[in-house]
Protein backbone atom coordinates (compact mmCIF):
# COMPACT_ATOMS: atom_id res chain seq x y z
CA UNK A 1 0.00 0.00 0.00
CA UNK A 2 2.93 2.36 0.86
CA UNK A 3 4.46 1.75 -2.22
CA UNK A 4 1.40 2.31 -4.40
CA UNK A 5 0.85 5.41 -2.69
CA UNK A 6 4.32 6.39 -2.92
CA UNK A 7 4.55 5.73 -6.71
CA UNK A 8 0.94 7.78 -6.98
CA UNK A 9 2.69 10.78 -5.56
CA UNK A 10 5.60 10.49 -7.29
CA UNK A 11 3.46 10.30 -10.33
CA UNK A 12 1.53 13.46 -9.42
CA UNK A 13 4.67 15.40 -8.84
CA UNK A 14 5.40 14.64 -12.74
CA UNK A 15 1.69 15.77 -13.56
CA UNK A 16 2.03 19.21 -12.01
CA UNK A 17 5.75 19.82 -13.24
CA UNK A 18 4.58 18.40 -16.90
CA UNK A 19 2.46 21.17 -16.92
CA UNK A 20 4.20 23.93 -14.57
CA UNK A 21 1.50 27.19 -15.63
CA UNK A 22 -1.62 25.38 -15.52
CA UNK A 23 -0.67 24.06 -12.07
CA UNK A 24 0.62 27.47 -10.85
CA UNK A 25 -2.51 28.72 -11.88
CA UNK A 26 -4.91 26.66 -10.60
CA UNK A 27 -2.92 26.14 -7.27
CA UNK A 28 -2.82 30.00 -6.97
CA UNK A 29 -6.86 29.79 -5.70
CA UNK A 30 -5.53 27.72 -2.68
CA UNK A 31 -2.48 29.80 -1.94
CA UNK A 32 -4.67 32.82 -1.56
CA UNK A 33 -7.06 31.56 0.48
CA UNK A 34 -4.66 30.05 2.84
CA UNK A 35 -2.59 32.84 3.25
CA UNK A 36 -5.39 34.93 3.62
CA UNK A 37 -7.39 32.86 5.97
CA UNK A 38 -4.10 32.53 8.18
CA UNK A 39 -3.11 36.26 8.11
CA UNK A 40 -6.71 37.29 9.04
CA UNK A 41 -6.43 34.60 11.74
CA UNK A 42 -3.31 35.89 12.72
CA UNK A 43 -4.25 39.62 12.66
CA UNK A 44 -7.85 38.99 14.33
CA UNK A 45 -5.94 37.51 17.28
CA UNK A 46 -3.42 39.89 17.20
CA UNK A 47 -6.12 42.63 17.83
CA UNK A 48 -7.98 40.85 20.39
CA UNK A 49 -4.79 40.60 22.23
CA UNK A 50 -4.25 43.92 22.04
CA UNK A 51 -7.43 45.60 22.61
CA UNK A 52 -7.90 43.46 26.21
CA UNK A 53 -4.46 44.06 27.08
CA UNK A 54 -5.09 47.57 26.71
CA UNK A 55 -8.50 47.19 29.52
CA UNK A 56 -6.34 44.80 31.52
CA UNK A 57 -4.01 47.28 32.08
CA UNK A 58 -6.52 49.47 34.21
CA UNK A 59 -6.98 45.64 36.10
CA UNK A 60 -9.95 43.27 35.63
CA UNK A 61 -10.96 43.45 39.20
CA UNK A 62 -11.91 46.78 38.79
CA UNK A 63 -15.79 47.93 39.87
CA UNK A 64 -17.28 51.28 39.01
CA UNK A 65 -20.81 52.15 40.25
CA UNK A 66 -22.64 55.36 38.46
CA UNK A 67 -25.51 56.55 38.81
CA UNK A 68 -29.01 55.46 36.49
CA UNK A 69 -27.99 56.85 33.11
CA UNK A 70 -30.89 58.28 31.45
CA UNK A 71 -33.70 56.14 30.17
CA UNK A 72 -34.27 58.57 27.40
CA UNK A 73 -31.75 57.83 24.35
CA UNK A 74 -32.44 60.89 22.59
CA UNK A 75 -31.24 62.71 26.01
CA UNK A 76 -27.86 61.00 25.23
CA UNK A 77 -27.07 62.99 22.84
CA UNK A 78 -28.46 66.18 24.30
CA UNK A 79 -27.20 66.81 27.79
CA UNK A 80 -23.76 67.32 28.89
CA UNK A 81 -21.82 64.98 29.47
CA UNK A 82 -21.50 65.49 33.00
CA UNK A 83 -26.11 65.13 33.11
CA UNK A 84 -25.78 62.20 31.18
CA UNK A 85 -25.97 60.10 34.82
CA UNK A 86 -27.58 60.70 37.96
CA UNK A 87 -24.72 61.47 40.45
CA UNK A 88 -24.38 59.47 43.37
CA UNK A 89 -24.67 60.93 47.31
CA UNK A 90 -21.98 60.73 49.83
CA UNK A 91 -23.97 58.64 51.63
CA UNK A 92 -23.39 55.93 49.09
CA UNK A 93 -19.72 56.30 49.01
CA UNK A 94 -19.59 56.07 53.01
CA UNK A 95 -21.87 52.72 52.80
CA UNK A 96 -19.96 51.16 50.06
CA UNK A 97 -16.48 51.86 52.98
CA UNK A 98 -18.10 49.89 55.22
CA UNK A 99 -16.04 46.67 55.43
CA UNK A 100 -19.25 44.91 56.71
CA UNK A 101 -21.51 46.13 53.78
CA UNK A 102 -18.43 45.32 50.62
CA UNK A 103 -16.39 42.61 52.74
CA UNK A 104 -14.45 41.59 49.84
CA UNK A 105 -13.46 45.14 48.69
CA UNK A 106 -9.61 45.94 48.86
CA UNK A 107 -9.65 49.09 47.92
CA UNK A 108 -12.78 52.05 47.74
CA UNK A 109 -12.70 55.26 45.94
CA UNK A 110 -14.68 58.09 44.44
CA UNK A 111 -14.17 60.80 41.71
CA UNK A 112 -16.27 64.10 40.86
CA UNK A 113 -15.77 65.18 37.47
CA UNK A 114 -15.28 68.97 36.51
CA UNK A 115 -16.49 70.59 33.50
CA UNK A 116 -14.23 73.59 33.02
CA UNK A 117 -11.16 75.26 31.25
CA UNK A 118 -7.91 76.22 33.17
CA UNK A 119 -6.36 79.25 32.82
CA UNK A 120 -2.19 79.62 32.65
CA UNK A 121 -0.97 82.78 31.84
CA UNK A 122 -4.20 84.46 30.81
CA UNK A 123 -4.48 81.32 28.19
CA UNK A 124 -7.35 78.62 28.28
CA UNK A 125 -6.97 75.08 27.90
CA UNK A 126 -9.76 72.02 28.37
CA UNK A 127 -8.10 69.09 30.00
CA UNK A 128 -10.38 66.75 31.79
CA UNK A 129 -10.74 67.28 35.39
CA UNK A 130 -11.34 65.42 37.91
CA UNK A 131 -11.88 65.56 41.63
CA UNK A 132 -10.44 62.37 43.54
CA UNK A 133 -9.87 60.35 47.08
CA UNK A 134 -6.49 59.03 47.37
CA UNK A 135 -7.58 55.35 47.16
CA UNK A 136 -8.40 56.38 43.05
CA UNK A 137 -4.80 56.36 42.62
CA UNK A 138 -4.27 52.50 44.26
CA UNK A 139 -7.94 51.64 42.67
CA UNK A 140 -5.80 52.56 38.91
CA UNK A 141 -2.53 51.71 39.50
CA UNK A 142 -1.50 55.40 38.28
CA UNK A 143 2.28 56.10 39.90
CA UNK A 144 3.77 59.93 40.55
CA UNK A 145 6.79 60.90 37.91
CA UNK A 146 7.68 64.02 39.56
CA UNK A 147 5.90 65.56 43.01
CA UNK A 148 3.51 63.81 45.25
CA UNK A 149 0.18 62.23 44.87
CA UNK A 150 -3.29 63.80 46.16
CA UNK A 151 -3.63 62.48 49.66
CA UNK A 152 -6.38 62.46 52.46
CA UNK A 153 -5.04 65.35 54.44
CA UNK A 154 -5.41 67.41 50.91
CA UNK A 155 -8.57 66.46 51.33
CA UNK A 156 -9.35 67.01 54.51
CA UNK A 157 -8.22 70.30 54.61
CA UNK A 158 -9.64 71.12 51.62
CA UNK A 159 -6.47 72.47 49.78
CA UNK A 160 -6.00 73.49 46.67
CA UNK A 161 -3.35 71.69 44.49
CA UNK A 162 -3.61 69.53 41.21
CA UNK A 163 -1.89 66.68 40.20
CA UNK A 164 -1.53 67.20 35.99
CA UNK A 165 -0.77 64.62 32.85
CA UNK A 166 1.73 65.25 30.56
CA UNK A 167 -0.02 66.15 27.84
CA UNK A 168 -1.22 69.46 30.10
CA UNK A 169 2.64 69.60 31.04
CA UNK A 170 3.39 69.77 27.33
CA UNK A 171 0.21 72.14 26.21
CA UNK A 172 0.09 74.73 28.96
CA UNK A 173 3.76 74.95 29.94
CA UNK A 174 5.37 74.14 27.13
CA UNK A 175 7.36 71.27 28.54
CA UNK A 176 8.63 73.86 31.60
CA UNK A 177 9.08 72.42 35.11
CA UNK A 178 5.49 72.75 36.41
CA UNK A 179 5.85 71.96 39.99
CA UNK A 180 4.90 75.38 42.11
CA UNK A 181 3.17 76.83 39.43
CA UNK A 182 -0.45 78.25 39.39
CA UNK A 183 -3.26 77.03 37.62
CA UNK A 184 -6.91 78.87 37.60
CA UNK A 185 -9.81 76.85 37.22
CA UNK A 186 -13.13 78.58 37.52
CA UNK A 187 -11.32 81.80 39.17
CA UNK A 188 -9.89 79.73 41.93
CA UNK A 189 -6.08 79.14 41.99
CA UNK A 190 -4.67 75.68 42.50
CA UNK A 191 -0.77 75.15 42.96
CA UNK A 192 0.84 71.95 40.85
CA UNK A 193 2.12 69.50 43.41
CA UNK A 194 2.74 66.46 41.09
CA UNK A 195 2.74 65.22 37.27
CA UNK A 196 1.64 62.03 36.65
CA UNK A 197 3.87 59.10 34.86
CA UNK A 198 2.99 59.05 30.88
CA UNK A 199 0.18 56.32 30.63
CA UNK A 200 0.02 54.27 27.33
CA UNK A 201 -3.23 53.73 26.01
CA UNK A 202 -3.84 53.76 22.40
CA UNK A 203 -8.01 54.01 23.29
CA UNK A 204 -8.16 56.85 25.56
CA UNK A 205 -5.62 59.55 23.35
CA UNK A 206 -6.94 62.22 26.01
CA UNK A 207 -6.39 59.84 29.19
CA UNK A 208 -3.23 62.24 29.89
CA UNK A 209 -4.71 65.44 29.13
CA UNK A 210 -5.95 65.51 32.54
CA UNK A 211 -5.51 67.68 35.65
CA UNK A 212 -6.82 66.04 39.04
CA UNK A 213 -7.60 67.43 42.03
CA UNK A 214 -8.65 66.85 45.73
CA UNK A 215 -12.53 65.58 45.52
CA UNK A 216 -13.54 67.73 48.76
CA UNK A 217 -11.70 70.62 47.22
CA UNK A 218 -13.69 70.71 43.92
CA UNK A 219 -16.71 69.93 45.84
CA UNK A 220 -16.52 73.33 48.15
CA UNK A 221 -14.70 75.29 45.44
CA UNK A 222 -16.28 74.27 41.92
CA UNK A 223 -19.63 72.60 42.01
CA UNK A 224 -22.75 74.38 43.35
CA UNK A 225 -25.36 71.79 42.90
CA UNK A 226 -26.14 69.47 46.12
CA UNK A 227 -28.06 66.55 46.37
CA UNK A 228 -31.65 65.97 47.70
CA UNK A 229 -30.20 64.48 51.33
CA UNK A 230 -28.22 68.42 51.22
CA UNK A 231 -24.78 66.74 50.70
CA UNK A 232 -21.67 66.96 47.37
CA UNK A 233 -22.74 64.69 44.50
CA UNK A 234 -20.15 62.29 43.37
CA UNK A 235 -19.80 61.21 39.82
CA UNK A 236 -18.12 57.44 40.30
CA UNK A 237 -17.59 55.10 43.19
CA UNK A 238 -14.78 52.64 42.67
CA UNK A 239 -14.47 49.38 43.94
CA UNK A 240 -11.36 47.03 43.51
CA UNK A 241 -11.69 43.73 43.97
CA UNK A 242 -9.52 41.64 46.20
CA UNK A 243 -8.95 38.95 43.14
CA UNK A 244 -10.22 38.17 40.34
CA UNK A 245 -12.02 34.63 41.56
CA UNK A 246 -14.39 37.51 44.20
CA UNK A 247 -14.90 40.15 41.67
CA UNK A 248 -18.68 38.56 40.98
CA UNK A 249 -18.91 38.36 44.58
CA UNK A 250 -17.71 42.33 44.75
CA UNK A 251 -20.58 43.05 42.51
CA UNK A 252 -23.16 41.56 44.32
CA UNK A 253 -21.82 43.45 47.69
CA UNK A 254 -22.06 46.47 45.93
CA UNK A 255 -25.67 46.10 44.39
CA UNK A 256 -26.79 44.96 47.48
CA UNK A 257 -25.48 48.20 49.33
CA UNK A 258 -26.86 50.41 46.62
CA UNK A 259 -30.08 49.05 46.71
CA UNK A 260 -29.93 49.21 50.46
CA UNK A 261 -28.53 52.71 50.60
CA UNK A 262 -31.42 53.79 48.02
CA UNK A 263 -34.10 52.13 49.87
CA UNK A 264 -35.35 50.40 46.85
CA UNK A 265 -38.13 47.56 47.29
CA UNK A 266 -37.87 44.00 45.43
CA UNK A 267 -39.96 44.87 43.06
CA UNK A 268 -38.11 47.99 42.24
CA UNK A 269 -35.07 48.50 39.48
CA UNK A 270 -31.70 48.87 40.31
CA UNK A 271 -31.26 53.60 39.71
CA UNK A 272 -27.30 52.92 39.52
CA UNK A 273 -25.15 50.99 37.36
CA UNK A 274 -22.88 48.77 38.54
CA UNK A 275 -19.88 48.00 35.83
CA UNK A 276 -17.31 45.66 35.77
CA UNK A 277 -13.87 45.77 33.66
CA UNK A 278 -13.95 41.84 33.90
CA UNK A 279 -17.40 41.71 32.29
CA UNK A 280 -16.36 44.39 29.43
CA UNK A 281 -12.72 42.27 28.56
CA UNK A 282 -15.34 39.23 28.93
CA UNK A 283 -17.55 41.36 26.65
CA UNK A 284 -14.87 42.41 24.26
CA UNK A 285 -13.38 39.12 23.88
CA UNK A 286 -16.42 37.53 22.86
CA UNK A 287 -16.95 40.24 20.18
CA UNK A 288 -13.23 40.37 19.00
CA UNK A 289 -13.44 36.17 18.73
CA UNK A 290 -16.67 36.70 16.42
CA UNK A 291 -14.88 38.51 14.58
CA UNK A 292 -11.65 37.00 13.88
CA UNK A 293 -14.25 34.11 12.84
CA UNK A 294 -15.83 35.98 10.02
CA UNK A 295 -12.75 37.40 8.48
CA UNK A 296 -11.82 33.91 8.00
CA UNK A 297 -14.80 32.55 6.53
CA UNK A 298 -15.03 36.11 4.20
CA UNK A 299 -11.35 34.59 3.45
CA UNK A 300 -12.70 31.02 3.22
CA UNK A 301 -14.55 31.81 0.07
CA UNK A 302 -11.17 32.45 -1.86
CA UNK A 303 -10.97 28.54 -0.97
CA UNK A 304 -13.77 27.59 -2.44
CA UNK A 305 -13.46 29.33 -5.28
CA UNK A 306 -9.55 27.46 -5.62
CA UNK A 307 -11.16 24.24 -5.06
CA UNK A 308 -13.52 24.60 -7.84
CA UNK A 309 -10.69 25.69 -9.39
CA UNK A 310 -8.94 22.07 -8.86
CA UNK A 311 -12.33 20.46 -9.52
CA UNK A 312 -12.51 22.00 -13.27
CA UNK A 313 -8.23 21.15 -14.01
CA UNK A 314 -8.70 17.48 -12.54
CA UNK A 315 -11.65 17.11 -15.20
CA UNK A 316 -9.39 18.53 -17.54
CA UNK A 317 -6.59 16.24 -17.10
CA UNK A 318 -9.19 13.07 -16.39
CA UNK A 319 -10.27 14.16 -20.63
CA UNK A 320 -6.81 14.53 -21.70
CA UNK A 321 -5.52 10.89 -20.00
CA UNK A 322 -8.03 8.94 -21.38
CA UNK A 323 -6.35 6.63 -23.25
CA UNK A 324 -3.62 6.29 -20.50
CA UNK A 325 -6.44 5.38 -17.93
CA UNK A 326 -7.28 2.95 -21.00
CA UNK A 327 -3.88 1.71 -21.34
CA UNK A 328 -3.20 1.23 -17.00
CA UNK A 329 -7.12 -0.63 -17.24
CA UNK A 330 -5.87 -3.08 -19.67
CA UNK A 331 -2.66 -4.52 -18.25
CA UNK A 332 -4.32 -4.83 -15.06
CA UNK A 333 -4.97 -1.80 -12.92
CA UNK A 334 -8.00 -1.48 -10.94
CA UNK A 335 -10.66 1.26 -10.15
CA UNK A 336 -9.34 1.90 -6.91
CA UNK A 337 -5.56 2.63 -8.45
CA UNK A 338 -7.17 4.76 -11.03
CA UNK A 339 -9.06 6.48 -8.24
CA UNK A 340 -6.08 6.92 -5.85
CA UNK A 341 -3.79 8.12 -8.68
CA UNK A 342 -6.03 10.88 -9.45
CA UNK A 343 -7.17 11.60 -5.85
CA UNK A 344 -3.44 11.81 -4.85
CA UNK A 345 -3.05 14.05 -7.82
CA UNK A 346 -5.66 16.64 -6.83
CA UNK A 347 -4.66 16.03 -3.04
CA UNK A 348 -0.90 17.07 -3.75
CA UNK A 349 -1.71 20.21 -5.91
CA UNK A 350 -4.06 21.24 -2.75
CA UNK A 351 -1.53 20.62 -0.10
CA UNK A 352 1.67 22.53 -2.33
CA UNK A 353 -0.45 25.37 -2.89
CA UNK A 354 -1.45 25.36 1.20
CA UNK A 355 1.65 25.03 1.77
CA UNK A 356 2.66 28.34 -0.44
CA UNK A 357 -0.03 30.26 1.30
CA UNK A 358 0.97 29.41 4.76
CA UNK A 359 5.15 30.60 3.90
CA UNK A 360 3.12 33.90 2.37
CA UNK A 361 1.02 34.23 5.72
CA UNK A 362 4.27 33.79 8.35
CA UNK A 363 6.08 36.57 5.66
CA UNK A 364 2.89 39.22 5.28
CA UNK A 365 2.38 38.68 10.10
CA UNK A 366 6.56 39.64 10.48
CA UNK A 367 5.72 42.62 7.90
CA UNK A 368 2.41 43.45 9.44
CA UNK A 369 4.09 43.27 12.92
CA UNK A 370 6.86 45.34 12.06
CA UNK A 371 4.60 48.38 10.16
CA UNK A 372 2.37 48.21 13.27
CA UNK A 373 4.43 47.72 16.44
CA UNK A 374 2.01 47.60 18.44
CA UNK A 375 -0.01 44.52 17.12
CA UNK A 376 1.76 41.60 17.63
CA UNK A 377 0.74 39.40 14.83
CA UNK A 378 2.16 35.79 14.84
CA UNK A 379 1.03 32.57 12.82
CA UNK A 380 -0.17 29.84 15.39
CA UNK A 381 0.99 26.44 15.17
CA UNK A 382 -2.80 25.89 15.40
CA UNK A 383 -3.15 28.02 12.57
CA UNK A 384 -0.77 25.97 10.23
CA UNK A 385 -2.78 22.90 11.29
CA UNK A 386 -5.74 24.12 9.80
CA UNK A 387 -4.21 25.47 6.63
CA UNK A 388 -2.91 21.78 6.03
CA UNK A 389 -5.87 20.18 7.34
CA UNK A 390 -8.16 21.99 4.90
CA UNK A 391 -6.41 21.89 1.79
CA UNK A 392 -6.01 17.97 2.04
CA UNK A 393 -9.71 18.38 2.41
CA UNK A 394 -10.11 20.34 -0.69
CA UNK A 395 -8.43 18.86 -2.46
CA UNK A 396 -10.19 15.26 -1.51
CA UNK A 397 -13.79 16.97 -1.79
CA UNK A 398 -12.83 18.56 -5.13
CA UNK A 399 -11.21 16.01 -6.86
CA UNK A 400 -13.38 13.21 -5.72
CA UNK A 401 -15.96 13.58 -8.78
CA UNK A 402 -13.19 13.67 -11.28
CA UNK A 403 -11.23 10.94 -9.95
CA UNK A 404 -14.62 8.93 -9.79
CA UNK A 405 -15.20 9.45 -13.29
CA UNK A 406 -11.42 8.64 -14.62
CA UNK A 407 -12.11 5.10 -12.41
CA UNK A 408 -15.44 4.22 -13.91
CA UNK A 409 -14.25 4.72 -17.35
CA UNK A 410 -14.68 1.34 -19.64
CA UNK A 411 -11.02 0.10 -21.05
CA UNK A 412 -12.52 -0.61 -24.51
CA UNK A 413 -14.20 3.03 -24.33
CA UNK A 414 -10.86 4.81 -22.93
CA UNK A 415 -8.71 2.88 -25.68
CA UNK A 416 -10.75 4.22 -28.17
CA UNK A 417 -10.78 8.00 -27.38
CA UNK A 418 -8.68 9.97 -29.47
Amino acid sequence: MLVKITENVHMAFEALFSNKMRSMLTMLGITIGVSSVILLMSVGQAVEKFILGEFSSFGSNLIIVFGKASNDVADQFTVDEADMFTPLTEEDYANMRNPFNVPDAQVVAAAVAVTAPIEVDDEEYTPQIAGITESYIEAYNFTIGLGQQITDEHNESAARVAVIGQDVVRDAFDGAYPLGETIRIDGVNFEVIGVWDEIQSSLDPEINNIVILPMETVQRRLIRERTIDGGYPITAIYVKATGEGTVNDVVEQVRATMRDSHDLATDEKDDFVVFSQNQLLDTLGTITSLLTVFLAVIAGISLLVGGIGIMNIMLVTVTERTREIGIRKAIGAHKADILTQFLIESVTMSIVGGAIGTVIAISLSILASELVPNLDVQVRASSIVIAVVISAAIGTFFGAYPASRAASLHPIDALRYE
